[in-house]
């Protein structure tokens, strides 16, 4: 296009003495003042540059699209920092995502610490050793995140995890436990837990998953994942045959189970039965460690 002919778009920048050249350009008299001005421009350093259109009706439109989609997006999450985005801008808060890890072993709790700490974005801003202490700090600091054990002692991470949820319904917790059952997880999504983290996991995926659940989306890594589908569609067992088979753990009989629980011992014997279908194992004592690894049951 010659200099002489009207142009339908410019560059708009953010450096002033750009913006001053250009505007030196607009108003120029004629082609050699234009390239003159343009030489000078040119030379000027440029930070970035958005196109911007001349052309009011398109311009709405495109303003209109962008508006439409900029509401869709979640909130943006990089490297613990969350985000709006605003027009042709994107704007990141600054603020870090602070964190209430829950775990009643100390050296757990140091350690998430000091690797939360080599993060910029995240920090933690209180630690509980039981589920009752997350609740009570939950209350205190009203943090952006929970990371939650599942086994504690005075109340467990589903106990505080529904507890917590039920006080403060938009409260994002993750659980992050030693236990990989799919029975495990299960229980812990049902609970209300955003995301589910193994302590064996590397770092990437923890804070992949912290991201996911800023962002408002499952944390759910592909191990996790892949232990879901392995056993989908989901039969669980139910109350009476998870006590049953907690019980075969210990070595009880049959009769001495049905003593235990106040039924018959054929009544037993069909819980046995059901239990040994529904985890498709052969014999009792396969029952047994198949139970406690899926999660049905804890070995003391």
């Amino acid at each position: 296009m010659p200099l002489g002919a009207p142009s339908r778009t410019v560059q708009t920048v953010r450096s002033s003495s750009l913006i001053a050249g250009v505007g030196r350009w607009a108003r120029a008299a004629g082609p050699a003042a234009q390239m003159k001005a343009l030489t000078r421009a040119a030379r000027t350093p440029i930070v970035t540059m958005t196109p911007i259109l001349f052309d009011p009706p398109r311009r709405a439109l495109e303003n209109a699209r962008e508006t439409k989609a900029h509401a869709c997006e979640p909130n943006l999450l990089v490297r613990g920092m969350r985000g709006t985005s605003t027009g042709h801008n994107l704007v990141r808060m600054t603020a870090p995502v602070r964190i209430l890890t829950a775990d009643d072993h100390h050296l757990i709790r140091a350690g998430v610490s000091s690797f939360l700490a080599t993060e910029p974005g995240l920090e933690v801003v209180a630690e509980a050793t039981n589920g009752e202490e997350a609740l009570e700090r939950y209350r205190a600091v009203q943090p952006d995140l929970v990371l939650m054990d599942l086994s504690m002692p005075v109340m467990d991470g589903l106990q505080a995890t529904r507890a917590i949820l039920e006080e403060f319904p938009d409260a994002r917790i993750v659980v992050l436990t030693t236990y990989a059952g799919d029975e495990d997880i299960h229980r812990a999504l049902e609970a209300g837990a955003m995301g589910y983290l193994v302590k064996d996991m590397l770092a990437a995926e923890v804070l992949k998953v912290i991201r996911s659940v800023m962002a408002g989306r499952r944390g759910i890594p592909p191990a996790v994942a892949a232990t879901l589908a392995e056993h989908t569609p989901r039969i669980a067992l139910t109350p009476r045959e998870t006590e049953v088979t907690a019980l075969m753990a210990t070595g009880l009989t049959n009769a001495q189970i049905a003593e235990r629980i106040g039924r018959t011992e054929e009544t037993v014997k069909v819980h046995v039965k059901n239990i040994l279908q529904k985890l498709d194992v052969r014999d009792r004592t396969e029952a047994v460690a198949v139970a406690a690894r899926r999660g049905f049951i804890r070995l003391v």
